[in-house]
């Protein structure tokens, strides 16, 4: 497997999503997905930062956070148990699901996004 440098400041869920991209395993779909979910992952912590922080209400912010450390988490978990390639056929789903969930946390908290 090639191997890439991911930037020390890289999020821990980008460097997940590197990995899923450079693994000769993965499928066209889930490389797909994982490059998407990479660009959607910095754009919305531009968001985060540009407007929601500034414009949010604390419990808002903190529903964003929570729910980002959950996608993080569920990818990252999804990542460790492919263990075999059936397991990470089912990543592009778990992708996905990532990738929906940011972008309704990210429209329920500021809709002109």
């Amino acid at each position: 497997m090639k191997t890439i440098q991911v930037p020390a400041q890289a999020s821990p869920l980008v460097c997940v999503l590197v990995q899923i991209v450079m693994d000769p395993r993965a499928s066209g779909d889930t490389v797909v997905s994982a490059a998407e979910l990479i660009a959607i992952d910095v754009r919305f912590n531009q968001w985060v930062l540009r407007f929601a922080k500034p414009n949010l209400s604390r419990s808002a912010l903190e529903e964003l956070v929570a729910i980002a450390d959950d996608v993080d988490s569920a990818v990252e978990a999804a990542w460790s148990n492919c263990q075999n390639d059936e397991l990470l056929s089912g990543m592009s789903e778990a992708l996905e699901i990532a990738l929906s969930k940011l972008r309704e946390a990210q429209h329920r908290t500021w809709p002109h996004v």
